[in-house]
């Protein structure tokens, strides 16, 4: 059976950057309102699902972290190497 060693987020909602590592028995995830469990759990079900439309559903702007668009946005000079980039990677036993 396939389990999720860890995980690797960037750019994706609220995370500039995150890397968790996850036990093979059980993992709980505890944080205040806004700390970022939905935003896991949802990195995780759209990695696992591979549905391009669950993400067109959900929406890459409302994926998309908003600090990196700010960030971009503030460039006086824009090029396509400064876009921001998101990914949600998942790493198996």
């Amino acid at each position: 059976m396939k389990i999720i060693k860890s995980i690797q987020l960037k750019n994706f909602k609220k995370f500039k950057e995150l890397s968790l590592d996850f036990n093979e028995d059980m993992n709980i995830l505890i944080g205040d309102n806004e700390a970022g469990k939905s935003s896991i759990i949802l990195a995780i079900d759209l990695v696992l699902s591979g549905s391009k439309s669950k993400i067109e559903t959900i929406g890459i702007d409302t994926l998309l972290n908003i600090e990196s668009i700010n960030e971009f946005l503030k460039l006086p000079k824009k090029t396509i190497a400064d876009l921001p980039k998101m990914f949600a990677e998942l790493y198996f036993n």
